[in-house]
């Protein structure tokens, strides 16, 4: 992450390297106007309502500098952020990098919602969106499974609903949840994930764990944490 316009590398053609180059972890970002049109009228109601449960990118603590992203990453297009734009992704990840496929994944999906309907709704709304404007943008795109992970039926449902697309090619879930990860609660996504030859792929969210000593005291102690 940096403040700078990094200047391009003479990336040799897809076709001339030896290797595929895979980014594993790209963030999409939608605006939460973005995501309405995939809600039912109950979902929007509760989310324009309460909004989201955990702070988002831009609000987290410990605080990162322009919400940890890199300046020239912002879109010269109102009601745009970085991760929300796909045509500045192209531009600055796929074509300048030369990247081969890149894996979206939303950090907005690590919340959970105390109602099962916006639960479910919102991780099928950000699938939904995911599709229509990026995974039909670029063939290069691919993206994890957004599922509502403390309902793990949901979840499975969710999985079985978008395995058939093959631009799907992970299940996306939090590092931290309401129970550890390996409880029994959760294996239903992970046999319906297993099942589909899909990966469970976690990222650093979720809800604050207890450390072994305990919460952190001080603000080097959260970074050192997360």
């Amino acid at each position: 992450m940096t403040d700078v316009t990094h200047p391009r590398r003479d990336t040799p053609a897809a076709a001339e390297r030896a290797v595929t180059l895979v980014d594993c972890d790209v963030h999409a970002q939608p605006m939460p106007s973005m995501l309405e049109p995939y809600m039912s009228a109950r979902c929007r109601s509760y989310v324009q309502r309460y909004g989201r449960q955990t702070p988002s990118e831009m609000h987290t603590y410990p605080r990162a500098r322009g919400g940890g992203t890199r300046l020239d990453a912002w879109p010269d297009k109102p009601g745009h952020r970085p991760g929300s734009d796909p045509e500045t992704l192209r531009t600055q990840l796929l074509d300048e990098w030369g990247v081969d496929y890149a894996v979206l994944e939303v950090m907005a999906s690590l919340d959970s919602y105390d109602l099962p309907v916006v639960a479910a709704g919102v991780p099928s709304a950000i699938n939904d969106w995911l599709i229509d404007a990026w995974l039909d943008f670029d063939e290069r795109l691919r993206a994890a499974i957004v599922v509502a992970h403390e309902y793990p039926e949901l979840a499975v449902a969710e999985i079985q609903r978008r395995a058939a697309d093959p631009r799907f090619v992970a299940v996306f879930m939090p590092s931290s949840t309401q129970e550890q990860l390996g409880s029994p609660k959760y294996w239903p996504i992970y046999e319906a994930a297993t099942a589909h030859g899909l990966p469970i792929t976690f990222h650093t969210g979720g809800y604050m764990s207890q450390r072994g000593a305990g919460p952190p005291c001080y603000y080097l102690g959260y970074h050192v944490n997360i």
